[in-house]
């Protein structure tokens, strides 16, 4: 039995009303205590009569949670009595859970019930490591011990009600000695109150017509004490005189119905003239008959409730106002154009007059401006736009843009702002992305009486955030298109830069091909060589525009001689400045120091330089370059005597792809900014001067080389530049920014798409252009070899044969390249055009092996066709779907490694036709199947093969197959199993002769033929006339637009050659010009130009032209043209753009 110390220790738990946790821990140790068990538990029913574990001993988590909820009785037994069991593995009724019972150690175990009269409580569980015979007295002892338990559990909760009631009937005692004194109070707390709460008592007598107020009352309609006259006509006389019917007429009602409340709000106005708003309660007293006797109730001064009332509607509708202002300037992509409407926005519901400010590289000017009455808006413009604003100011729109912190003021320090009356003024910053964009600044005048108070400022700064996100938004949007139309005109503007070198190579192989003599061979390996180091100048701007964007350009100071640097330059630039007649002299100080540089990057420098100024300065002018000290540096400068440069233009000529418009073409518009990249990485600056017509000066400054100089490092430093700015490979710690936090939420999602949108196209922008300065490298590596073999081998005509052949086949991989280029570039702007005919199959697929076969002979591929014996008619564009195969050759031939096998097939397919191109080559990883059409998709396949690729030949392909009504679609088993391309295109209903691509249609005839060729590029002039001139033409050459003009009165030539950019006249003007004249009507004029795309087409058509070719224009076909120059059947091949 359970003994008395064990007793009493437990019922003292229970009647603590203290935590159960510790009844339940004693009457488990009692339990153990009692019966020597080594493991028991306490399970009880929960509020869902669940049976739970409260307490237990020697149990592990895993044994309670598989058994937890077990109960061998209902939460309804009312007379429970143990259960033993001696045996777990006899027991069938506990089967289920003997894998548990085993990995715990249990063979025996008991159930005792706890139950508190015919209410069952829970269980004690006894667990036994072996099996356990129980003896009545341990059945009587565990249900003894059980009820002791139960009577403990109940103890505790009538302890615990028992307490709750005490503590209840405290504070009910409590309570009500409160109320006592309280009511002791009422009177005097009452007064307090009516007082405190603008409030005061009334009472009516009808009968005599006489009111009492109390002096609270007299106090709120603005009287002394005692002085009001007592009447209903004395309470009259304060009414509002627009209330006193609604005032009469709510008595009346209440009179008529006595039973019924008494509300009504009114205004009055005091004596002082303020005006008031009351509410009246109050109740009707009547008589035994019924009748009214007395009206008593309470008056409240409701006039701050009111205001209160109007201020939340005003906050209502300025925020009305902002969600309707964001929405209205959410569509606006012009961020300038979103500030300007946000001005008028606002004005009249948040503001009497508002001004937009933009920060914009340093300055502040303001952009709109609005007043709520119209006529003055003007004037709030002009008071804007006279006050200068400085992120300087200790005050205004200038302050809150350098804290990039809100202002709330009622001071302007805006002298000339007097005239439109602030009141109050509140500026707010446009902050986004840690940067503040620029200001609002909102004001109140007299005339509205508003002033702005801190709810004010809160939505004004939601506003401010929602519009700087906006603002944001459509600058990211602009900088992605820039981004996107840089890419573009990059690519159009490189494949013009391009065209005229490789007019100038074309001509000269062809003529090297055609020349009898040494000294003609010469001339053309020089044209050849000047027109590979133009390519090869660009090429290496575009890489290091590529590298200052990736944070990768660096330099390498040493001790340089500069006066040695600067011979050099002038000496590889003066076969050119001979050629185009200009003097290009040296005006260097005799005591030049030595300067600390990176001797190549200078080079480069000067060569832009003394490049850029030979485009642009006429025969007969002459350029200077100089050198000076200029304190611990020196001065460098190239001047001119060109066309000079407009004063609106020289801040912008140092900007990447910026391009003067003195005319059509000039250059990539890299140049200049690399240039700049590379003066500024030495520490140098970096300028211009110049005169429109009166020519330009070009200077920058290097630090002299001074090892204990300060201000710059020693020789051997190493500078890396990132975004243009000069930064040393050390990183130091930036100081911490403070950042501004408003509590207001928007959704950034465009937002974020837009800064992915920059961030993917200034990627792919700057991969194209490294990929494109590699891949334009190794045609030019072959054509500087095959320049100095020809060069050394002038005696052996095989040798030249076999190089002239060579460097043909470069010509026309660069010439392709040229092309794919602006194919794109169409493509990204949808320009993209087909010229679609009736042609076969089979003769596109020729000419398309053909142009392959030699690439797959040189890499020992088997190259196979297999075409179907029926004839297949296509509507297509002969020489773009050529294109299509050709790519897709020449793809298989790059990713195939030696001996592989390529095939060429072509199936009916339904109402259409499958063309497959197939290799064993490397294949294609599954994930890059979906996006190897895309636009710079390409595979990185260039460790493997060494080639890399642009990334934009099959994105052509498939845009030109799907612009041929057909589809295709890329298949590979995988990396190392080959590729299949399969193209399906629609087979046409034949309803005329098909002609095999190039066909020429209509007469050709031999024979000798005027020629003028006009083009300002004196190298790809004089290369082509020497071509045209073996040919056995009439040639003459003009250099600008003015003798053009000149020469053809006289010379009166048959066809004119003629380039679109020339200076004085452009081309467009020169043929206007001539076809105005009696000897050009019947002139064959063709434009042969680096501009290919269907807007300067259509252009060269109204100006007159007869034909637009681009460069470079192959060979056979300017003899086709000049052979067929007597008739005006010209057989023009169709609209070929220089491409064969």
């Amino acid at each position: 039995m359970l003994s008395r110390i064990a007793l009493r220790q437990l019922m003292g738990q229970a009647a603590s009303a203290g935590s159960l946790e510790a009844v339940y821990q004693t009457a488990l140790r009692c339990v153990q205590d009692e019966l020597g068990v080594e493991r028991a538990s306490l399970l009880l029913f929960d509020a869902e009569r669940t049976m739970r574990f409260v307490a237990w001993s020697g149990l592990s988590e895993e044994y309670r949670s598989a058994v937890d909820g077990h109960s061998p009785w209902s939460p309804d037994e009312t007379n429970a009595t143990p259960l033993r069991v001696p045996d777990v593995e006899r027991d069938t009724a506990l089967a289920s859970y003997l894998p548990v019972f085993r990995r715990e150690g249990i063979c025996a175990l008991a159930f005792v019930p706890v139950q508190f009269g015919p209410k069952l409580l829970g269980k004690f569980m006894l667990y036994y490591r072996q099996p356990h015979t129980f003896s009545d007295v341990e059945t009587a002892t565990a249900q003894h011990i059980a009820n002791q338990v139960a009577l403990a559990l109940e103890h505790h909760r009538l302890s615990v009600a028992l307490n709750e009631q005490l503590v209840t009937e405290r504070e009910i005692r409590q309570r009500a000695e409160t109320e006592a004194v309280q009511r002791q109070a009422s009177e005097s707390r009452l007064h307090l109150a009516l007082a405190a709460g603008r409030m005061g008592t009334w009472d009516w007598d009808i009968a005599s017509d006489r009111v009492g107020w109390s002096a609270e009352l007299e106090f709120i309609h603005g009287l002394e004490p005692g002085t009001f006259g007592g009447t209903f006509d004395a309470f009259r006389r304060d009414m509002h005189p627009a209330d006193v019917g609604r005032l009469e007429r709510a008595i009346a009602a209440a009179l008529e119905a006595p039973e019924a409340e008494y509300n009504v709000e009114y205004r009055i106005v005091r004596e002082d003239g303020a005006c008031r708003w009351l509410e009246a309660r109050g109740r009707v007293i009547i008589d035994s008959e019924g009748r009214p006797t007395r009206m008593v109730g309470v008056c409240r001064d409701t006039t701050e409730r009111r205001r209160a009332e109007e201020a939340r509607a005003l906050l209502v509708g300025q925020l009305e106002t902002l969600a309707k202002v964001s929405d209205e300037i959410a569509g606006t992509l012009d961020p300038n154009e979103a500030l300007r409407q946000l001005a008028s926005r606002v004005v009249p519901t948040f503001a009497d007059y508002c001004v937009t400010y933009v920060a914009d590289e340093g300055s502040i000017h303001p952009l709109g401006c609005a007043h709520r009455d119209p006529a003055k808006s003007a004037l709030v413009a002009a008071l804007a736009h006279a006050s200068p604003v400085s992120v300087e100011d200790r005050w205004g729109p200038g302050m809150v843009i350098r804290r990039g912190e809100p202002c709330l003021t009622t001071h302007c320090s805006i002298k000339e702002a007097e005239a439109l009356a602030p009141r109050s003024m509140m500026i707010v910053p446009l902050n986004a992305r840690s940067r503040t964009l620029g200001a609002i600044a909102f004001a109140a005048t007299d005339d509205s009486g508003r002033r702005f108070g801190d709810e004010d400022l809160k939505i004004g700064m939601a506003l401010a955030s929602r519009t700087a996100l906006l603002v944001d938004n459509a600058r990211l949007y602009a900088e992605a298109r820039s981004a996107i139309r840089a890419r573009d005109d990059t690519i159009a503007v490189v494949s013009h830069d391009l065209r005229d070198p490789l007019q100038s190579i074309a001509a000269a192989v062809a003529t090297l091909q055609l020349e009898p003599d040494d000294a003609g061979k010469a001339e053309g390996i020089q044209s050849i060589t000047f027109a590979s180091t133009q390519m090869r100048l660009l090429v290496q701007d575009l890489l290091d525009i590529s590298q200052i964007d990736a944070g990768r350009f660096s330099i390498s100071k040493d001790k340089v001689d500069l006066t040695a640097l600067v011979k050099e330059a002038q000496t590889l630039f003066q076969p050119q400045a001979e050629a185009k007649a200009v003097r290009l002299e040296c005006q260097l100080a005799a005591d030049l120091p030595p300067v600390a540089a990176d001797r190549h990057r200078v080079l480069q420098v000067l060569l832009n330089l003394i490049g850029n100024a030979l485009k642009f300065v006429p025969a007969g002018s002459a350029i200077t370059l100089g050198a000076e000290p200029d304190g611990d540096a020196v001065r460098v400068w190239v001047a001119d005597t060109g066309i000079g440069i407009a004063d609106d233009h020289l801040a912008k000529v140092f900007e990447r792809f910026w391009r003067a418009d003195r005319r059509e073409g000039g250059g990539v518009g890299l140049g200049l900014a690399v240039a700049k990249a590379i003066v500024e990485a030495h520490g140098g600056r970096i300028g211009v001067t110049s005169r429109l017509g009166a020519g330009s000066t070009f200077h920058f400054t290097l630090h002299v080389h001074l090892a204990a100089a300060d201000s710059w490092r020693a020789a051997g430093d190493r500078v890396v530049v990132a975004d243009g700015a000069a930064q040393a490979e050390t990183a130091r710690p930036r100081p911490s920014s403070e950042v501004a936090v408003v509590n207001v939420l928007w959704d950034i999602t465009e937002r974020k798409r837009a800064e992915n949108a920059v961030r993917e196209a200034d990627r792919h922008r700057d991969e194209f252009l490294a990929t494109l300065a590699h891949e334009l490298r190794n045609p030019l590596a072959a054509l500087r070899a095959g320049v100095a073999v020809v060069g050394m081998a002038s005696g052996d005509p095989e040798t030249v044969v076999e190089h002239c052949t060579l460097m043909e086949r470069q010509l026309q991989q660069l010439a392709r390249l040229v092309d794919d280029l602006l194919d794109m570039s169409h493509l990204t702007q949808r320009r993209l055009s087909l010229e679609k005919g009736r042609i076969e199959l089979a003769a596109v697929v020729r000419t398309a092996v053909e142009q392959s076969r030699i690439l797959a002979e040189q890499a020992d591929h088997e190259l196979s066709v297999r075409l179907p014996d029926e004839r297949i008619v296509l509507d297509a564009d002969p020489q773009r779907l050529g294109l299509v195969l050709t790519h897709l050759l020449s793809n298989a031939v790059k990713y195939t490694p030696r001996g592989g096998h390529i095939e060429l097939a072509a199936e009916r397919a339904g109402a259409g036709v499958r063309v497959s191109v197939r290799d064993n080559g490397l294949g294609i990883p599954p994930d890059k199947l979906e996006t190897i059409f895309e636009i710079f998709g390409r595979v990185d396949r260039s460790l493997e093969t060494g080639y890399k690729g642009l990334g934009i030949g099959l994105a052509l392909v498939n845009a030109l197959v799907k612009m041929h009504g057909g589809t295709i679609e890329a298949r590979s088993e995988g990396l190392g199993k080959g590729s299949v391309f399969n193209v399906w295109l629609p087979i046409a209903v034949e309803t005329a002769a098909p002609h095999a691509p190039g066909e020429a249609a209509g007469v050709r005839r031999t024979g000798n033929c005027r020629v003028l060729l006009v083009d300002d590029d004196q190298d790809v002039a004089r290369s082509m006339a020497r071509f045209i001139r073996l040919l056995g033409h009439d040639i003459r050459v003009a250099f600008d637009g003015v003798e053009a003009v000149e020469m053809a009165g006289e010379f009166k030539p048959d066809v004119v050659l003629m380039d679109i950019g020339l200076p004085k006249v452009n081309g467009y003007d020169v043929a206007r010009e001539m076809r105005s004249k009696p000897w050009g009507e019947k002139m064959i004029l063709v434009a042969v130009t680096g501009w290919g795309r269907e807007s300067d087409r259509r252009r060269s058509h109204e100006a007159g032209f007869d034909r637009h070719l681009t460069k470079p224009m192959e060979p056979d076909m300017l003899e086709a043209l000049l052979n067929s120059c007597s008739s005006r059947a010209v057989a023009e091949p169709e609209r070929q753009e220089g491409r064969v």
